[in-house]
């Protein structure tokens, strides 16, 4: 049983869910559904962990891994123009001249509003083309809706309101990758694909616990990429995995652009480190007294939940108005216009929501344990808000 387990992770780690499925037939017991949840629990190891260690043969690769070869995608990465700008801004030639649209970029520079102005232009110009923007998270889904209509005037059709998937892809739409299985079937030629927050797509699709329909989700991904007509990826953060992601679409030979701007929009936002709870709770405590507006993210839920809780009990009736609760157990709408707000998130709102409040003084805080968060995610938590003076952290 111990041989079969690793047997099962290193074919789960080649992807030969139905090679591996044919084999357990074989054998006097089999069940199927049972088979599967502990295909789907498994660890991936290599498969030559198999061949080398578990069976004691000669140390040497037996087999390819599908996957391609990062250093040839990097060589088809070999056109990055290294700007420093703070608000980003490209022609329509852009869309014109390449295939691939990479564009890296910090926090707050209008990486989703710049490419809704462009797309705007594009399809203005090329109306049988549609876009499919994939997110991570719901609430990225909801933002980019808002920040579509408001600086492209492009109308998304939500997965979550149109469940009709023919319906979805003939209107311009955004769909969470947990969803996208609902797509296998279709033909993306007509398609221009854009991804924002890149990166967390990627790493959902390696490490998502809870992501059902895994392979045809990451099959479904590889299709689109492949086929359709553009690409368009955003991110403060690119990595070597999105060249890999993206290689269907390079193995195509296409034209591919990487912007990498180096402005940092809060280089001088002063930041204070606090190692006293309480002194930061205190803090906030004065602004929500004074109805000062701020915000306040933590990575764990239940500690943000503790000190909204002492915090709105504090609070006058007018301000507990202005005070919002966001966590994976709370439906509080996204607001378009933030002004006089203090607003509570966990990291159900870690990347891609604006939170721009009309203050001069606007200031974040940020409690840090560490334990449900990378700290990538700390850092696009810690810059939701776009206006922020000042920031107030404990880690």
């Amino acid at each position: 049983y111990s041989l079969w387990l690793k047997f099962t992770s290193c074919m789960k780690s080649c992807n030969k869910y139905d090679l591996w499925d044919e084999y357990c037939k074989k054998y006097t017991g089999y069940n199927k559904k049972k088979n599967l949840q502990i295909y789907e629990s498994c660890k991936k190891i290599p498969f030559n962990f198999l061949c080398n260690t578990v069976l004691g043969m000669a140390k040497k690769k037996y087999y390819k891994n599908d996957t391609q070869d990062l250093t040839e995608c990097v060589k088809m990465w070999n056109n990055t123009k290294v700007i420093n700008t703070k608000e980003l801004n490209f022609p329509l030639s852009t869309l014109e001249t390449y295939d691939v649209t990479v564009i890296q970029s910090n926090t707050g520079t209008g990486k989703t509003s710049t490419t809704a102005k462009l797309l705007k232009e594009y399809i203005d110009k090329h109306d049988e083309y549609k876009i499919l923007s994939i997110v991570n998270l719901i609430n990225l889904s909801k933002q980019q809706a808002i920040t579509f209509n408001k600086y492209g005037d492009i109308r998304l059709k939500s997965y979550q309101e149109e469940t009709n998937p023919s319906i979805l892809l003939n209107n311009h739409s955004v769909i969470c990758i947990d969803s996208l299985y609902k797509l296998a079937e279709f033909d993306f030629k007509n398609t221009i694909l854009y991804m924002d927050e890149v990166s967390t797509i990627t790493n959902s699709l390696t490490h998502k616990d809870n992501m059902k329909h895994q392979r045809v989700i990451f099959h479904t991904l590889q299709k689109i990429i492949r086929e359709c007509h553009k690409v368009i990826v955003t991110d403060a953060h690119i990595y070597d995995n999105t060249a890999i992601l993206l290689y269907p679409k390079l193995e195509q030979k296409c034209k591919i652009i990487h912007y990498k701007n180096n402005y940092s929009r809060f280089q001088d936002v002063k930041a204070t480190k606090y190692y006293d709870k309480n002194q930061l709770f205190e803090k906030l405590k004065y602004n929500v007294l004074n109805n000062i507006p701020f915000s306040f993210a933590s990575d764990v839920k239940g500690q943000l939940t503790k000190w909204y809780d002492l915090l709105y009990s504090m609070a006058s009736p007018e301000v507990q108005e202005k005070m919002l609760l966001y966590t994976k157990d709370t439906t509080t709408e996204l607001k378009e216009n933030w002004d006089g707000y203090m607003i509570f998130y966990s990291p159900k709102i870690t990347c891609g929501v604006d939170i721009s409040i009309v203050s001069e003084n606007t200031e974040q805080f940020v409690y840090i344990t560490g334990s449900s968060v990378d700290s990538i995610g700390i850092y696009q938590m810690s810059t939701r808000t776009r206006t922020m003076s000042g920031m107030h952290y404990i880690d």
